[in-house]
């Protein structure tokens, strides 16, 4: 392919924080699809790069230019470039277990939106389903006493330290919405995990805007969504203006007050996922 036709291939960067999200939609919607059309028990090609591929190329490598970062879950289940389907410089990744932020996640993004600011367009906190720290994390408040064994290793309870706060925020609002003696029914454990994997994106995306005061930019904005493993797609839970209780597809901007976390809680403990977790056997 000649330079000038291998250049009329190359797609534009998304010059629009809209623009991004939708680029990344798109692009999870292909991988869905992509994956169940494929042969059962068949190995499937999962293409990464675009039209350009000059990041591999020979001679002096291109400078970065993501028009997206990510933080996400090191669960080996979700490869963050192939979810989304974005080539090489498309994304800053940031990889750590149940997708919490650390300090040396947050320097890492306030570089990238230092770094990057001409190009960078859209921040998004990643959870997904059946992450095994917020498990984790939820069986330590649910069984206090099986804690002590993680008492030795400092790291470890870092980790589960950081997403406490987002499951007693999932036990309160499956206790405010379905009563105070929810933890008996037979599913609790399931929807309390769930709701929890919700809560820590959201919670992280609010503190991500916090720390790097994103109300004084325009050019970009910090979401948050869900990525589920059994379906591929990822989701957000429904806001209060779209007036269903289901998922939607693509990301959603993260609440902004103490009030709205707690409407959002109410508002994940209400959907027909968790009710279905909730009342499973």
């Amino acid at each position: 392919m000649s330079r000038r036709n291998r250049e009329l291939h190359v797609p534009r960067p998304p010059a629009t924080p809209a623009a991004a999200h939708r680029l990344l939609q798109q692009g999870n919607a292909a991988f869905a699809r992509l994956v169940a059309t494929a042969p059962h028990d068949t190995p499937t090609l999962i293409p990464l790069l675009s039209a350009d591929a000059g990041s591999f190329g020979r001679g002096a490598p291109r400078s970065q230019e993501p028009f997206a970062a990510v933080l996400g879950c090191s669960d080996a289940r979700v490869p963050l470039e192939i979810i989304f389907q974005q080539a090489c410089n498309d994304l800053f990744v940031v990889r750590v277990a149940g997708n919490i932020l650390t300090s040396e996640g947050l320097g890492s993004l306030d570089f990238a939106a230092t770094a990057f600011a001409r190009c960078l367009r859209l921040l998004v906190v990643l959870g997904h389903t059946r992450c095994g720290a917020v498990t984790a994390a939820v069986d330590a408040f649910l069984a206090p006493m099986e804690y002590l064994h993680l008492a030795p290793s400092q790291p470890l309870r870092g980790v589960l330290d950081r997403l406490f706060i987002a499951v007693r925020a999932a036990d309160r609002s499956l206790r405010e919405v379905h009563g105070p003696h929810a933890d008996n029914s037979p599913g609790y454990r399931a929807a309390l995990i769930e709701c929890s994997v919700i809560l820590n994106a959201a919670l992280t995306a609010h503190t991500l805007a916090r720390e790097l005061g994103e109300g004084e930019h325009h050019e970009r904005e910090i979401v948050f969504g869900i990525y589920d493993l059994e379906s591929l797609g990822v989701w957000s839970p429904p806001s209060r203006a779209t007036q269903t209780p289901r998922a939607l597809p693509g990301m959603a901007s993260p609440p902004a007050t103490p009030a709205a976390f707690r409407s959002l809680g109410k508002t994940v403990a209400r959907m027909p996922r968790v009710l279905a977790l909730l009342d499973a056997a």
